[in-house]
């Protein structure tokens, strides 16, 4: 190998090194949390995939229902980083369930998909605490990148019965709104107007967000074929109630997040979830022209580190003419 080839590799490395390729985590879970997922009374079903950083309990949990996926080893639709819990039973309709810490569901589980006995697809695993750390660092960078976006459309409130969030620019890609948290369910229904946009982040500021009474999303935001193109980012909420259905995903690192009764259409990263209801299997499926800053080695570490690899590879090819 010649000086100059060595060069392009370290060149090469130093180039893949320091370029991230995002892809948001809200495009993959449907459900991922940092803490506890902890269902209290009803029906709490995950239809999509779930990444839960803490423990999973609470009465009749179910994922999995829109998943068609085998129970391959390794295939996790399933992944809680704490201990699994369940007050009657937990049921697990696809893929396989990985956990961190303590299995105390005994036999009060369900694995669909061919298990005898409906048995046998929960796995102990190492690293998931590492992978929530790389989640929420990956989300809050996602999160901070939308908060910094200025807005592009406009706000109408003045009905409060017909609000609406309204663009009427030229980009074909994204509309950026901002509202306050008490704003946004001071409203008793919201309809978006999105021109020639196909996106609509929606950036909520607010730390305790109550929705005191139903706020109802109607018109498009009340239609399914945009529920995959709809973010919610509560970038500074500690807890959020819901009192109602909602549509879009939802963004908020740092919220607890309670919904009363009623299902989201979307997918949700939090802290942590309680309530109960349903998550049904959409995804914020937009990717950034300009992806949110990933952590890099330093680049004294990093350029020190290709050099060596460069003179191995060196030595090996020398030595191998």
């Amino acid at each position: 190998m010649s000086i100059n080839g060595f060069k392009k590799i370290v060149l090469l490395g130093v180039m893949a090194a320091s370029t991230s390729v995002f892809a948001g985590p809200l495009n993959d879970y449907n459900l991922i949390l940092s803490g506890d997922l902890a269902i209290s009374g009803g029906s709490g079903h995950i239809h999509g995939k779930a990444f839960i950083g803490g423990d999973l309990s609470g009465s009749n949990p179910e994922f999995g229902h829109d998943l068609n996926r085998p129970a391959n080893k390794n295939n996790y639709t399933v992944e809680v980083a704490g201990d699994l819990n369940a007050g009657n039973s937990a049921k697990f309709f696809a893929g396989r369930v990985a956990y961190g810490g303590d299995n105390n569901l005994g036999n009060k589980y369900e694995c669909q998909g061919g298990f005898v006995n409906n048995k046998g697809c929960i796995d102990h695993v190492t690293g998931l605490d590492t992978k929530k750390t790389d989640l929420f660092n990956q989300l809050t960078s996602e999160s901070n990148y939308y908060k910094s976006l200025v807005s592009t459309g406009v706000v109408n409130n003045s009905d409060l019965n017909q609000s609406k969030f309204v663009y009427s620019g030229a980009a074909t890609d994204l509309a950026v709104f901002d509202i306050s948290g008490a704003s946004l369910f001071n409203s008793n229904g919201w309809d978006a107007i999105l021109g020639s946009a196909k996106n609509i982040v929606i950036n909520v500021s607010g730390t305790n967000i109550n929705m005191a009474h139903n706020v109802n999303l109607m018109g498009n935001l009340g239609n399914s074929s945009i529920y995959d193109n709809v973010l919610w980012n509560f970038y500074e909420a500690t807890n959020i109630t819901f009192n109602n259905r909602w549509a879009g995903s939802v963004l908020a690192v740092n919220a607890v997040i309670d919904i009363k009764n009623s299902d989201f259409d979307g997918s949700v990263a939090a802290k942590s979830y309680i309530g109960n209801g349903q998550i049904h299997d959409y995804h914020w499926s937009y990717t950034p022209p300009t992806p949110p800053p990933v952590k890099v080695p330093e680049p004294s570490s990093l350029l020190l580190g290709l050099l060596g690899l460069g003179l191995v590879l060196l030595g090996r090819a020398r030595r191998q003419k």
